[in-house]
């Protein structure tokens, strides 16, 4: 891949197809998708989901960040920006599609995520919804050279950026990029353990003292039975 392909870039339409196709294979071990989206076809489901996000939730109210051409995506992180109205019929409409794409584990997608919101910043942030890296092109840079342009933003902005992880791994990814630990918590009935991290601003590029990645606690996330 040359240093051009390497470059961030924003995601047009034509692109969507391939980041999908990517994050499925990305995320396909991933222990919250595993929990929350049916084994059965589970990669196709996957796809489609986060075909089905991209298209409805972050093209129109966020933003999607990619490295490598059009048929070949290698890394990508999805945005949604700071107060991004979603018309209710959208939120509607996903809903729906996820009921039928989550397969037997809907219901784990749906008490997952109201507890979690519970938790989320109240104050205006960019929220990260996904970054992935293809298996055979990590530990490239690639995940940090693909949050780097909206990271950028929000700290000239005097915003926030939040996120969500479901391995200890990422956490001291994330830590170096300035992101701190909200709350860690693992989910109710047997799901994985989830930590909230937000990079406040103002941020100089360097770690704050304290900005450690904590160990994941096993204390229950309560959701509805």
């Amino acid at each position: 891949m040359s240093s051009r392909d390497e470059t961030p870039r924003k995601a047009v339409d034509a692109d969507v197809p391939a980041v999908a196709v990517m994050l499925a294979e990305a995320f396909e071990d991933y222990p919250w998708t595993r929990w929350i989206v049916d084994a059965a076809d589970h990669r196709a489901r996957l796809e489609a989901l986060q075909r089905l996000a991209i298209e409805r939730l972050a093209m129109p109210d966020g933003e999607v960040w990619l490295i490598g051409p059009t048929r070949d995506v290698h890394s990508a992180a999805v945005w949604v920006s700071p107060d991004a109205p979603v018309p209710a019929a959208v939120i509607e409409d996903v809903s729906r599609r996820s009921a039928v794409l989550g397969g037997t584990h809907y219901q784990r997608a749906v008490d997952a995520e109201r507890a979690i919101t519970a938790l989320r910043p109240r104050t205006p942030h960019y929220l990260l919804g996904a970054v992935g890296t293809l298996p055979t092109r990590r530990r490239l840079g690639l995940a940090e050279a693909v949050l780097r342009p909206v990271l950028a933003r929000a700290s000239e902005q005097g915003v926030d950026a939040y996120l969500e992880t479901s391995t200890e791994s990422n956490l001291a990814f994330y830590s170096r990029l300035g992101f701190k630990a909200l709350w860690h918590e693992t989910l109710h009935g047997g799901g994985p353990q989830v930590c909230g991290m937000v990079r406040s601003r103002p941020w100089d590029g360097a770690p704050k003292g304290g900005c450690v990645a904590p160990v994941l606690t096993d204390r229950p996330l309560a959701t509805s039975a």
